[in-house]
């Protein structure tokens, strides 16, 4: 297909999804120019997440997120690519998925971007950087946090088209080492303690046929789940004197399995968080370093807010002068052994079951 026939091809498909105006735009974007909100240097946390558009009071961003400035380059970048597939008659499914009866992914890709991640998730970083103050104010913290945002920090090239074996259609999207190392090294200071709620690695997203919902498939189970939990490994092992909190996830996630096949390459300057409810973990989550009850410490339900809770106790001995792994250790101080019954038999978890003060 010649550069011409491209172009004609983009502005054809463009036109029959409904976003030329959006498309067109993205060939020429540029990331936003920095705006500092703070002065002096980073807060003790740092928070990567899905971060507000504009300035929120308690949160510290160097640059804002533009969120339909990165649907629109998802949607150019996604056309460039299906418009030089050979004999192209509709846009191609990702290479692991089914055949699907639609022939307008493209409005998927949108829809999952706009509805399913924007839609769900938009808020997901001020709402955990609300309960970390939550928290700090809870013991006589002040909860200060820097956030990067993660959407700047994904490639527009690896969010693609994806079906699963039911014909749900949605997107896939790798989140890699390699620009949140180059983000946290362009800070004035390596922080003490970053909070990660999400999965690092090739996550996917669906919209279930028939209704209004959408689920996850965590990059942390499934046949990958090791090469994904590699990459938040690649960012806590190039800051060694970091300590990494992340979500465990909500859908199952064994970590103990994890750990046997990752071996030696599970870096040590990490916690991996799980919600916690009526005597058992809530999602089935196997292998957190921490279970936190989120009704008796009255946070939202679910791993993505009970990581910043521990993201703030080892900002707390932080603060007292503890290096990343000796706050790790005393985090898990807090923590008591609980037994509870699962499929597997009789287990126990490490729950949290105070604050320090």
């Amino acid at each position: 297909m010649t550069e011409r026939s491209v172009s004609r091809y983009i502005w054809r498909t463009a036109l029959g999804a409904g976003v030329l105006t959006t498309a067109l735009a993205a060939s020429s974007f540029r990331l936003p120019r920095p705006v500092e909100t703070a002065s002096s240097g980073p807060a003790p946390v740092v928070i990567i997440d899905i971060a507000p558009e504009q300035p929120v009071a308690g949160i510290t961003q160097s640059e804002f997120p533009n969120n339909n400035e990165l649907m629109m380059k998802v949607l150019w970048q996604n056309l460039k690519k299906w418009a030089l597939q050979p004999n192209n008659t509709k846009p191609p499914h990702g290479p692991t998925v089914v055949p699907t009866k639609s022939n307008n992914s493209l409005s998927h890709v949108k829809d999952a971007i706009e509805n399913g991640v924007l839609g769900n998730y938009k808020n997901h970083g001020v709402l955990v950087a609300q309960t970390l103050m939550q928290v700090a104010h809870a013991h006589g913290g002040d909860g200060a946090v820097d956030m990067l945002a993660l959407q700047n920090l994904v490639d527009p090239a690896d969010i693609e088209s994806v079906v699963d074996r039911d014909g749900n259609e949605g997107i896939a999207f790798a989140i890699r080492s390699k620009p949140i190392i180059e983000a946290l090294q362009k800070l004035p200071q390596a922080p003490r303690v970053v909070n990660m709620s999400f999965m690092m690695g090739r996550n996917k997203l669906f919209r279930l046929q028939g209704n209004n919902r959408f689920k996850i498939e965590s990059a942390y189970s499934g046949a990958h789940a090791a090469e994904n939990i590699r990459e938040f490994f690649a960012v806590a092992s190039a800051f060694p004197d970091t300590l990494f909190v992340s979500a465990a996830g909500n859908n199952g996630e064994d970590l103990d399995t994890l750990r046997q096949q990752v071996g030696e390459s599970w870096s040590p300057n990490t916690l991996f968080v799980a919600d916690w409810a009526n005597g058992a973990p809530a999602s089935g989550v196997v292998g957190a370093d921490v279970f936190v009850p989120s009704q008796k410490f009255g946070i939202n339900s679910s791993s993505s807010m009970a990581a910043p809770a521990i993201s703030e106790i080892a900002d707390w001995y932080s603060d007292l002068g503890h290096p990343a792994l000796e706050a790790r250790e005393l985090v898990l101080g807090h923590t008591r052994p609980v037994e509870y019954i699962s499929p597997r038999g009789i287990l126990s978890a490490p729950v949290l079951f105070d604050l320090p003060h």
